[in-house]
């Protein structure tokens, strides 16, 4: 199984991480991530990432539940697609100019859907707090543990202060997110990922992209390896040296390594041929694969 925990989608709504869009729908988006091999993907809505008002994540959200092949409108069990959460309820780099105009979904493209290979993520934005706190809860009743990938510098938030905490509306993003058991996806600095990572040491936390240069890589994966609740997700350019991926297992563990791609914007074809030739035992090539997201996402 290869299980990509970093997937851009869909098109429908007009929204595309790329350069020159090839991929325009879903299902260029799925036959593209199945002729790379890959069996199963986490998907967040590119138009719920950029969203500009609160109704634009409700309708983000609500595409990645559909390409699930779970509408919107109902409430699942946790059977098929939708994992349990990992924990149970506790007690008390894409610049705006890579993104073409939204548009309206063709008619009929909305009811596309790919049970069993896509699994849903659930985006928020702490300028819409209250609807982000409340997306949040919706996701977990549906049975949805994975939040992101965040990218505060395209939506316009930041996920920490100045003094170096969390922002008081991100902070109780994560307080929520963390007491439902998800799983917090984010496309934040080495720096600003450790502060957050400290002070919510009972917080799960993924930190996307493995780095751009050397020094860039080394930094990061020390960063993971030194807070056990930071997973490392390779996608980036740093994963197609020769040698990162494998510095990044002997630091930081196999068990905190994620394969993820950053399709539609990367090609998941490049990523899975570093770790497939990479110097990693077979158990440990598993762990990378898939056997490290399905274990967050849960049982």
């Amino acid at each position: 199984m290869v299980f990509d925990c970093h997937v851009h989608g869909p098109a429908e709504n007009g929204t595309f991480w790329q350069w020159h869009p090839v991929t325009r729908d879903a299902g260029d988006m799925v036959r593209y991530l199945r002729d790379c091999g890959v069996t199963r993907v986490v998907v967040s809505c590119a138009g719920s990432q950029r969203s500009r008002t609160a109704e634009d994540l409700v309708i983000g959200n609500d595409i990645a539940y559909r390409l699930s092949g779970d509408p919107p409108g109902r409430v699942p069990s946790r059977a098929g697609w939708a994992p349990a959460c990992g924990r149970g309820r506790e007690a008390k780099g894409k610049a705006s100019s890579e993104v073409s105009p939204p548009r309206q979904a063709p008619a009929g493209q909305e009811k596309r859907s790919f049970p069993g290979f896509v699994t849903p993520a659930c985006l928020v934005n702490p300028n819409f707090l209250e609807a982000s706190l409340a997306e949040l809860e919706r996701a977990a009743a549906r049975g949805v543990c994975w939040v992101g990938e965040l990218c505060g510098y395209i939506a316009g938030y930041p996920f920490t202060s100045p003094t170096g905490g969390a922002t008081a509306q991100f902070a109780e993003i994560v307080a929520r997110a963390s007491a439902l058991g998800m799983v917090l996806h984010l496309h934040a600095g080495t720096e600003e990922m450790g502060r957050l990572a400290d002070a919510y040491p009972r917080a799960r936390f993924v930190i996307a992209h493995i780095g751009d240069s050397a020094q860039h890589c080394a930094e990061r994966i020390d960063m993971v390896a030194s807070h056990p609740n930071v997973h490392m997700d390779i996608s980036g350019a740093g994963s197609e040296r020769v040698g990162i991926l494998e510095l990044a297992v002997t630091r930081i563990g196999a068990d905190r390594v994620l394969f993820g791609s950053d399709f539609t914007i990367n090609d998941p074809g490049t990523v899975l041929a570093r770790i497939q030739r990479a110097y990693l035992t077979d158990a440990e090539r598993e762990k990378v694969l898939h056997e490290n997201v399905a274990r967050l996402l849960g049982p």
